[in-house]
């Protein structure tokens, strides 16, 4: 155990920028656990901070990396509370894409066998935006909604949690007829793409003729355009990287119709404040996995040395569902 590998970026650009290292094994300093990474999950804002566009400045070398799950190999002074070989979940400022990590113990989560370590990966970020989507930020029954890219890994979640919590009519898009179709599978009432030149017309006739009640869209110009089918009193809520740097929506009619237009940012709960929530969110998400009521799809995996495809992938749109990293390939 005296190397690691791990994905770096010495330069920003294209996913080729993204090298592997050979380093030594990291060690956990007092209240931390270093982890054998049995899988790394992959971001849109992993691919934004690569290329330098996220909204907050990134540091050289970028050391992608912000969920991690595995197995405890060593722990520092004052641990309590786990053991040697305890599998775990949890959220790392960066170096993820990587064999060993070092995890803060007061952040880490035990991860109960039944769920597999890459699914694992989707309840840090996509699961836990899903949860407060649906539960947190609107009452969904008897609505309509629409989720944008609905085969995605937040999507995928939003259409099941959003069933859960009563919602009546659930329409969905996504970019391919694949997509679409694998989004009628998990739950949508109607899958749209909104390439076409009929798209609000197929949701006002689902909605016969009100509108939507709430939009989640993850892209500013799918925002904009819901405007055209959204009901009197409906609500647009913008999440993802996109929504913390998009200007707001220049449309009037949402004063007129008494429309809400609302973003959600995941990182803007990582404080004290929202702790309790978080908290229940995540405990809330483990028992529905376990249950079998949340189904989490991470059926996309790659190797450290293909993280530049994975993020490749994910930037042209290609995955459905979760994009996982395997640091340990077919050893795992």
């Amino acid at each position: 155990m005296s190397l690691s590998q791990q994905v770096i970026a010495t330069s920003f650009g294209s996913p080729d920028v993204l090298t592997l290292l050979d380093l030594n094994v990291p060690s956990p300093r007092s209240g931390q656990l270093l982890i054998k990474v049995e899988a790394a999950g992959v971001l849109f804002g992993d691919t934004v901070r690569r290329a330098d566009r996220y909204v907050l400045p990134t540091e050289l070398p970028y050391e992608p990396g912000n969920e991690v799950a595995g197995s405890i190999v060593e722990m520092g002074k004052s641990v309590f509370g786990f053991e040697i070989g305890d599998r775990i979940l949890c959220r790392v400022p960066s170096k993820g894409y990587a064999r060993y990590a070092v995890v803060d113990a007061a952040n880490a989560m035990y991860l109960p066998e039944e769920i597999e370590f890459g699914a694992a990966t989707a309840l840090l970020g996509q699961s836990v935006t899903a949860y407060l989507l649906t539960r947190h930020l609107v009452a969904l029954k008897g609505k309509a909604i629409f989720v944008e890219a609905a085969a995605g890994g937040v999507g995928i979640q939003v259409v099941q949690l959003a069933r859960q919590a009563g919602a009546s009519v659930i329409i969905g898009s996504s970019s391919t007829q694949t997509k679409r179709d694998f989004a009628l599978g998990v739950g949508v009432d109607l899958a749209v793409d909104l390439s076409s030149t009929d798209w609000v017309d197929q949701m006002l006739d689902a909605t016969r003729g009100k509108g939507l009640d709430v939009g989640y869209c993850s892209s500013r110009s799918t925002a904009q355009r819901l405007v055209k089918c959204l009901a009197e009193f409906g609500t647009i809520i913008h999440y993802g990287v996109e929504s913390c740097a998009a200007p707001l929506l220049e449309s009037c009619a949402g004063v007129i119709q008494n429309q809400r237009f609302t973003r959600f940012y995941l990182p803007g709960y990582f404080t004290p404040a929202y702790t309790a929530l978080l908290n229940s969110a995540g405990s809330s998400l483990m028992k529905l996995v376990v249950s079998g009521h949340l189904k989490i799809h991470a059926d996309t995996r790659y190797s450290l040395q293909d993280a530049a495809k994975a993020h490749r992938a994910l930037e042209e749109r290609r995955n459905i569902g979760k994009i996982v990293i395997e640091p340990w390939g077919r050893e795992l």
